[in-house]
């Protein structure tokens, strides 16, 4: 993804893991048009942060309401979003570490990826 879709608002929201069609719910006029031909997707104002596996993500909203939050997605595109239980990027990296630590496993921290 580009610096300028990174810079754009982020629709994503932790409301999004409870519907059932949250990219309906994004408000995005014919969204599946606008992602074939690449005007729009939904990571827009996101950062991956760190690679899950399996074709999932720790992502990071880079602009809008939830700036600074992190949240899981990938996989399939229909599945949503899920927002991670901390405030921000740096009390859940700490978190990761801390766990990483003390022995906890933390999967994009643990070398197997």
């Amino acid at each position: 993804m580009s610096y300028e879709a990174a810079s754009k608002t982020c629709l994503i929201t932790p409301e999004a893991e409870k519907q059932d069609n949250w990219l309906d719910d994004l408000g995005v006029p014919d969204w599946e048009a606008q992602w074939d031909n690449g005007s729009w997707d939904p990571m827009f104002g996101t950062i991956a942060v760190a690679e899950i596996g399996c074709g999932l993500f720790y992502s990071l909203i880079m602009n809008g309401t939830y700036r600074g939050r992190v949240f899981s997605w990938g996989d399939h595109a229909l599945n949503p979003p899920y927002f991670v239980d901390h405030a921000n990027f740096s009390s859940w990296i700490e978190s990761c570490l801390d766990a990483s630590i003390v022995g906890e496993p933390v999967h994009f921290l643990d070398g197997r990826i």
